[in-house]
């Protein structure tokens, strides 16, 4: 507030701004390191890589106690903040309120590729008592795609952190109906709407990406696939040709290669860490999908089709995505299996229950002494 009246800027704008300056140093430090990285790359061959020297910024922020733990809940007050501005604005303020936001996120983002923020982030009050989740949630539903998209990149780096072990903390905190619920319908909504003749959707691959870390976690796999086995079904119910699974161009391609790898992690199965009864759970989920032979024909086409997928990559122009794993088209073809098996067996009569039958039977229960009925 001090520095707002010594500025005459409403203390909304200074937060605004210091965001914007923080993603603006923080956008070039790691651009320049990934520059950094790639040369290092073709000098010495293998992936590229960035040391703690190629980020001196983000090192500062995040070894300076006090910066850090401002960063950790500052980041999410700062949403608020500006949330509430939105509210109660015009126009032109209104997209100046929406760059503020970007900012933020972007921040986030970046603050995120060090350990010992994450390390603080997961187990702060503002994870711990929803208010980061409300926040995410908002941005979630907000219109402007490149900054869900910035949300959404944010959410798959932070969660593939091991140390700490953040999917295992996030468990704790209710996640699925303070954020993932949400994300999760937004995927299906941009799943049905794809297709080759549709509105290219950008948001689409990123939602999938996102959705496909909670499938592969056994924490969250079971709301996953019950949240999203209609959405799929319907997709793959439209068949190959629609939904554009054979096109190589970099847009298509990129879609039916998340969609595919969210396939392999819904069918995956750890006996380790799994409860026995989730075996083959997305299979009867997709089968109870299925309500006609057209249905089943549609899922098991396209499924045949995915697993072309490696054909498909090879006759791409650009280097759009990373060659299939040997292990997720194993878990495709074993979906393809087990549908097949799944849908044969609903198709068989059911063995009569004891006491049913028809007339003919009911008479004959009649018929029987007492003594059976003690017996059964």
């Amino acid at each position: 507030d001090t520095a707002a009246k010594a500025t005459r800027w409403e203390p909304v704008d200074l937060v605004g701004v210091v965001m914007q300056i923080l993603a603006i140093f923080l956008r070039n430090e790691y651009k320049a390191a990934a520059t950094s990285g790639s040369k290092k790359k073709k000098e010495k061959g293998g992936e590229a890589t960035s040391s703690e020297e190629d980020t001196p910024f983000l090192r500062q922020l995040a070894r300076h106690e006090k910066v850090r733990q401002t960063m950790v809940d500052g980041l999410f007050d700062a949403l608020g903040t500006f949330f509430d501005a939105m509210d109660h604005s015009s126009p032109s303020k209104h997209k100046v309120l929406v760059s503020y936001t970007a900012s933020a996120i972007e921040v986030l983002y970046f603050c995120s590729w060090d350990e010992e923020y994450v390390s603080e982030l997961v187990v702060s009050d503002c994870m711990h008592q929803g208010r980061a989740f409300s926040m995410l949630k908002k941005v979630l539903l907000m219109e402007q795609a490149e900054i869900v998209s910035n949300m959404l990149r944010w959410l798959l780096r932070f969660s593939e952190y091991e140390d700490p072990p953040t999917q295992d903390i996030l468990a704790g905190y209710e996640l699925d109906s303070r954020l993932l619920h949400s994300i999760i319908e937004r995927n299906n909504t941009a799943m049905v709407a794809w297709g080759a003749k549709q509105p290219y959707n950008s948001l689409a691959c990123d939602l999938l990406k996102a959705v496909e870390i909670f499938a592969d976690d056994s924490n969250f796999k079971a709301q996953v696939i019950d949240s999203s086995a209609e959405a799929l079904a319907t997709v793959l119910k439209r068949g190959a040709e629609y939904n554009g699974f054979g096109k190589a161009d970099s847009m298509h391609l990129s879609f039916t290669y998340a969609f595919f790898k969210l396939l392999a992690a819904l069918h995956c199965f750890n006996a380790q860490v799994m409860p026995a009864d989730q075996e083959n759970h997305f299979v009867i989920a997709l089968a109870g999908e299925c309500r006609t032979k057209e249905h089943r024909d549609g899922v098991r086409g396209s499924l045949e089709f995915l697993l072309t997928l490696p054909e498909v990559i090879k006759r791409a122009k650009e280097n759009t995505c990373d060659p299939v794993m040997e292990e997720d088209l194993a878990l495709v073809e074993e979906l393809l299996g087990a549908f097949n098996e799944q849908c044969e067996r609903g198709k068989k009569p059911s063995t009569p229950k004891a006491g049913g039958g028809g007339a003919k039977k009911d008479k004959e229960a009649k018929a029987k002494p007492d003594k059976d009925k003690e017996e059964l």
